[in-house]
Parts: C-alpha cells; structure tokens; sequence
C-alpha cells in the first residue's frame, strides 16, 4: 500500500468497477412481461348489473314483513316492574340473613359474667327489611 491517499480510492474503485462488471456479466436479462389487455364486453358488464340488481330485488321481497302487536289484548304483556332477571338467584348469596341484621356488642354471657359487671338492658336494633 502507498501512502498516497488518492490512489488508494482510485485503486478500490477500479476493483468495485471490475466486481460490477462481472456481476453484470452473469446476471440474466430482465424481461418485463406485460398483459394483453382484453376489451371489456359490455354483455359480460350488463349480466353482472342484472344479476346484481336481482340478488336485491329477491332480497327485499323476501324479507319478512313485521306485523304490529294487537292493542286488543294487553293481558300478555307483562310491565317492567313484574320481570325478574333470570340471574337473580346469584344475588342470594350464603349467610345473607346476617348482612341483614346488626350484631349486639356483648350479649355473650361468659364475658357478663368473667368481668363482674351489672346485667344492663341492652338496645337492640331490629332487622332490615
């Protein structure tokens, strides 16, 4: 290698030269394929319109026409504040009668008795309804 920085890049390029040469060289030719474009039949547009428009013709008349509830008889109609959930037995969950009510702070007749205090009427609270 010399010292000359300029010869060093006309050195290197002249190589990637000869490298882009050969690759050149062994590479196929690249051919673009181009489609025949085929004019379009105005037959084949006007059956495809036709077949279209009968899909949504049969589609319309098919459909089932929504008939109105007779006013008449009200007794099968049930009012909103008659529906139960079908999902409200999980609601009845286990112990619920003692969320209901508020436990008495020392009715337990051990602790009355082991402190030596007075029996006092308690006030009790009455359940939730």
């Amino acid at each position: 290698m010399t010292n000359d920085p300029n010869l060093e890049d006309k050195d290197l390029r002249e190589r990637f030269a000869a490298l882009r040469r050969e690759d050149e060289a062994q590479a196929p030719d690249f051919v673009v394929l181009t489609a025949r474009r085929r004019p379009r039949s105005v037959g084949k547009f006007v059956g495809v319109a036709a077949f279209v428009v009968a899909i949504v013709v049969g589609v319309i008349l098919l459909r089932p026409v929504p008939r109105k509830p007779e006013q008449g008889t009200g007794g099968n109609i049930a009012s909103i504040a008659e529906w139960k959930a079908p999902t409200d037995f999980l609601l009845e969950t286990p112990g619920r009668e003692l969320l209901r009510s508020v436990p008495t702070i020392g009715s337990s007749r051990d602790y009355s008795q082991s402190s030596g205090m007075q029996k006092r009427p308690q006030v009790r609270k009455q359940a939730l309804p």
